[in-house]
């Protein structure tokens, strides 16, 4: 196959790309598999299905994941039990083990604008 070092690389003419698959749930994991079955050179997955399958990886970015919720759930009994085993040593070493992860921040919270910085505040209204 070719060699991919960036993304730069997909717009070489004979780059095989595929897009991520279907296939009852397990996209990231179709997608490796047809890499490593030598059917493409590359395609957008995690490194975790890379790892599995033996291939190389360039990390193109990374994404947080947040869970919102109302702030009188907070209060709630399951939600506190959800916090409680995010904020685990038992899960942070279970995360630890898989490529690619990093549960550092689970179970942190944060205010929303906070969290999401990239989102434009609202310009103050002008009192009338």
């Amino acid at each position: 196959g070719s060699r991919i070092r960036s993304v730069h690389d997909l717009a070489r003419p004979g780059v095989r790309f595929i897009h991520r698959q279907h296939a009852g749930g397990k996209e990231e994991e179709s997608l490796a598999a047809a890499v490593a079955a030598d059917r493409a050179d590359a395609g957008f997955g995690l490194r975790a299905d890379a790892t599995r399958f033996s291939l190389a990886f360039v990390p193109l970015a990374v994404e947080r994941y947040f869970l919102a919720c109302q702030k009188s759930a907070c209060r709630s009994a399951a939600l506190q039990t959800l916090l409680d085993v995010l904020n685990s040593s038992e899960f942070a070493a279970q995360v630890a083990q898989l490529p690619g992860y990093d549960a550092s921040h689970a179970g942190q919270r944060h205010a929303l604008d906070a969290a999401l910085t990239w989102v434009e505040k609202a310009p103050a209204a002008r009192p009338r």
